[in-house]
């Protein structure tokens, strides 16, 4: 494990940011979300994006985003949230140009609820029918009802994030505090 820097990554609603702005607090390092740079570098959301420009456009953003910031923070220790489909997604050529990036630039840490993908979507779909940024500012991936959406969306990413991870971390019977410490004393991070 390289330990200068840590990349948060998983599916919407695990609790990534939350469970970032812990671990950098609990390191005395600066925490930053990539979407939520992305959108104010754009002064629109994500979803405005994808149903203006389309999915590929954004992940184009995506990418650009991540490259900007891990060439200013090369030198500095932070936690980082890329998108949570930034490793995920369906465009080749951008999703393995995304985790070559964040391999060179530290750890890699997955959040997923339950090791059961159908168990993850449910839970995935309750949090997102609580979150009021749902309607506004998440898009849909497909046309299906919230749930098959997820479950899908899951479905078609699980393996990639398995793939880009160097270590798990399972949050259900965790909050994001715990989450943190736990992954703060696991990578033996100080």
């Amino acid at each position: 494990m390289n330990s200068s820097n840590i990349s948060i990554i998983g599916p919407r609603c695990v609790g990534k940011t939350n469970t970032g702005i812990y671990l950098a607090e609990l390191l005395g390092r600066n925490f930053v979300d990539a979407d939520d740079l992305l959108e104010t570098r754009e002064g629109r959301t994500i979803k405005e994006i994808t149903e203006k420009e389309g999915w590929e456009y954004f992940r184009e953003l995506e990418c650009k985003t991540l490259e900007h910031v891990i060439n200013h923070f090369q030198s500095e220790k932070i936690v980082l949230a890329p998108g949570g489909g930034a490793v995920a997604h369906e465009y080749a050529p951008l999703r393995e140009n995304n985790l070559r990036w964040l391999k060179r630039f530290g750890d890699i840490v997955l959040l997923l609820p339950t090791e059961d993908l159908e168990e993850n979507a449910k839970i995935i779909f309750q949090r997102m029918s609580k979150d009021t940024r749902t309607d506004s500012q998440r898009p849909s991936f497909t046309d299906l009802p919230l749930f098959q959406d997820v479950l899908k969306m899951l479905k078609d990413r699980d393996t990639f994030y398995r793939q880009a991870a160097d270590r798990i971390f399972y949050t259900i019977i965790k909050n994001e505090k715990e989450v943190a410490e736990q992954i703060r004393k696991e990578l033996s991070l100080v």
